[in-house]
């Protein structure tokens, strides 16, 4: 009977002890910038907090808490004592398990390595507790001359900050925790609230962002106010008559089911986005998509991570087919695009000042053939931006729509080695051709000769790229005929965090101290694509073996 009641009060001091954890967490990283804080998980890429503490508690906190359950035990004379402590150690890391993977649902967001790389630890600890402190003495606190005390506090503090150092510089919450497995959890929760909600989520081409928005903003409260809390929430609300009710969690003075709180989230969304004359056919800026979120729940923090979801989903949703029909993104979508696409002006231009000047939507450039210095005449407008200072120099095109740029078998240069050639920021259904983009100095070409930000729908066929090119937050990505070669990048050759397709693509003779190819684990869609003669130091995508991908003399180099 004693052992049956030392095994359940050590159970439940374990389940205490991880809810007392997270507690003191959550405390300590608002107390902010006390130079100890306590990284939280975060829906963001800006996941760069050092995890020391995180780890030391969950590593030192039991062992500490298993010293009280020794003198506890003792106390009452219960036999077994090395037993009982290491059980309640082990048992602060099953629940810990159960709590992650099986009530909470975030299966995705467990770490195995750096879980199971925690226990043992703790449970080390704890062995070496038992075996050299534990039951030597009748009295846990032992003299000087039984164990001299001044040199094991000296050797512990001295361990201690050797460790914490070591774990502050290099292990970060995205070394933990990753992009991919953080993308793969928004997905999964999407897929199991959508089928749960889809029959009154009614979709249309006017709406379709909003309800991509809801989805976010569904998938984070129910990350933050799981069904447990939800419950409280409802006992709240009888007892003071006003609570944050269901999955929306709106704000309430009656009850509401998950499903009316979804469409009272709707009608706030269509109404905050008329009032900041947003339109839900296209993709929200980011910016935008802030304001709007920011009159949902006044939390800075609250809008960066449903944005991020956001434009997850934006992702997932258009390479899906079944959820791009769903959504509207479809055939029909494509169609319209066509449509747009021929009522394009023609405009001649020979000239970057003429370029600048003609630059607008709606807009088919056809540049005479011949080598243009990028800067040349360059004159900023409300399209085209020029960036410089000592990171590099950069010519940005933004907001523009249903564009195309054909070169003609021009050359587009820099005499800059450090700068971005062609910037796209917020641009929509455009499409790059018949064009060479080059830096003059390529000794010292390291940055990306062309990037896009926050776009959509882009083509870039028969083009030759003396650099890398980016693609950050942007979808729909076609690259067709496109050399890439002679190469020197800081980063990844062809960088994205969406699916591309890439097809007639060759690229060589380049050398990165990334990557050749990483799509943050989206999917890569390859026909003849060459790569051969390139040296890198990382290769996430496993390229070789990707179909469609042929790999030849390729040298991956040690890192520095």
């Amino acid at each position: 009977m004693t052992q049956i009641i030392c095994l359940i009060s050590v159970i439940i001091l374990a389940i205490l002890t991880q809810h007392a954890i997270s507690w003191a967490g959550s405390m300590l990283h608002q107390i902010g910038d006390t130079g100890q804080n306590y990284a939280l998980f975060i829906f963001s890429d800006d996941r760069h907090q050092p995890m020391t503490n995180n780890i030391l508690m969950n590593i030192f906190i039991p062992n500490i808490v298993s010293v009280f359950l020794y003198m506890i035990f003792r106390k009452y004379g219960i036999s077994y004592i090395p037993i009982w402590i290491c059980l309640y150690v082990f048992f602060y890391f099953l629940y810990r398990f159960i709590l992650i993977c099986g009530i909470l649902r975030r299966r995705e967001l467990y770490t195995y390595k750096y879980e199971c790389g925690m226990a043992v630890v703790a449970l080390a600890i704890c062995l070496l507790l038992n075996c050299f402190f534990f039951g030597k003495n009748k009295n846990l606190l032992m003299s000087v001359d039984d164990l001299k005390e001044e040199l094991w506090f000296a050797v512990i503090l001295i361990i201690y900050t050797f460790v914490k150092h070591i774990l502050d510089n290099k292990v970060k919450q995205d070394d933990i925790l990753t992009r991919r497995q953080l993308e793969k959890y928004i997905i999964n929760q999407f897929e199991i609230l959508y089928k749960r909600y889809r029959s009154i989520t009614d979709i249309s081409r006017e709406d379709r962002h909003a309800w991509i928005i809801i989805y976010a903003i569904m998938i984070f409260e129910n990350f933050n106010r799981g069904g447990i809390f939800r419950r409280l929430e409802r006992i709240k609300l009888k007892i003071v008559g006003r609570a944050t009710v269901g999955i929306m969690q709106i704000s309430s003075d009656k009850d509401l089911s998950d499903e009316e709180s979804i469409l009272e989230a709707y009608k706030k969304i269509m109404k905050y986005g008329k009032e900041k004359e947003i339109e839900f056919l296209n993709d929200i800026p980011s910016l935008l998509l802030n304001d709007l979120l920011l009159e949902y729940n006044r939390d800075e923090n609250y809008a960066s991570s449903v944005t991020y979801i956001y434009q997850c989903l934006c992702s997932f949703i258009y390479d899906k087919k079944q959820y791009s029909e769903d959504f509207m993104f479809g055939e029909f979508d494509r169609q319209i695009n066509e449509e747009s696409k021929a009522d394009r002006t023609d405009i001649q231009c020979e000239s970057i000042g003429e370029f600048v000047w003609k630059l607008g939507d709606n807009i088919e450039l056809h540049m005479k053939h011949a080598k243009y210095n990028i800067f040349n005449e360059m004159e900023e407008n409300e399209n085209v931006r020029v960036d410089g200072g000592d990171d590099g120099w950069r010519v940005r095109l933004c907001n523009l729509s249903n564009f195309v740029i054909d070169g003609e078998n021009s050359m587009f240069f820099s005499p800059f080695g450090k700068c971005t050639v062609l910037c796209f920021d917020h641009c929509y259904d455009f499409e790059i051709r018949n064009l060479v983009i080059k830096k003059e100095k390529t000794k010292e070409n390291w940055e990306e000769i062309v990037q896009c930000t926050e776009c959509n729908n882009i083509s870039i066929k028969n083009v030759t790229l003396f650099g890398g090119i980016g693609f950050e937050e942007s979808y729909n990505i076609q690259l067709e005929n496109v050399c890439l070669q002679e190469a020197k990048q800081e980063n990844t050759l062809i960088y994205t965090d969406s699916m591309i397709n890439m097809e007639n693509v060759e690229i060589f003779n380049c050398y990165t101290e990334g990557a050749i190819i990483d799509t943050c684990g989206e999917k890569l869609e390859c026909k003849n694509v060459r790569i051969h003669d390139n040296q890198y130091r990382k290769n996430p995508n496993a390229l070789s073996k990707v179909n469609g991908i042929i790999w030849n003399r390729n040298e991956q180099l040690p890192w520095l």
